[in-house]
């Protein structure tokens, strides 16, 4: 994990960013990756990869068998698109979930701010009461906005020995 918080923080500068905010304007990319890297029965953290660099950590629900309001979402392929959200603002909505609605991509630092949605933090944290957090969530929302498509496909792959 430290290697990965390592990468993260290399990876990611100002440069690589103008990088990404052009080939953005370009229309070049289109796919988009949440790589699970840890799902213990309490969170599923992860990270979220654009043209091979890592935006941000991501933190959702265990694992409970795709369970509405409680799990995360299957592995897959999702269209994501942009979505004002009355409760949470400028976000991003995952379609065609199975058997779910609603699912949103969205600001949050643990498992209390979801009820099955992704949550963008900027690291991984501290647990928050007993619960496994990620920080600086609506920074990570605010620069993956500017870097991110407003519609993509959400690739999302489970790399996590559980």
């Amino acid at each position: 994990m430290l290697k990965l918080l390592h990468w993260l923080k290399s990876t990611l500068t100002p440069k690589t960013a103008k990088k990404l905010e052009k080939q953005k304007r370009r229309g070049e990319m289109e796919k988009v990756y949440l790589h699970r890297i840890r799902e213990d029965g309490i969170v599923t953290l992860g990270v979220l990869v654009y043209n091979n660099l890592p935006i941000c950590v991501t933190l959702e629900e265990p694992d409970l068998d795709n369970q509405v309001g409680i799990s995360n979402i299957p592995e897959g392929a999702y269209i994501t698109h942009t979505h004002q959200s009355p409760k949470f603002g400028d976000t991003w909505w995952i379609k065609n979930v199975p058997n779910r609605s609603e699912i949103l991509i969205h600001a949050g630092n643990t498992t209390k701010d979801t009820r099955g949605c992704v949550l963008l933090g900027t690291q991984f944290g501290k647990y928050i009461g007993n619960r496994p957090s990620i920080m600086s969530s609506r920074k990570a929302m605010r620069k993956a906005k500017q870097l991110l498509p407003d519609t993509f496909e959400l690739v999302i792959t489970n790399m996590a020995d559980s």
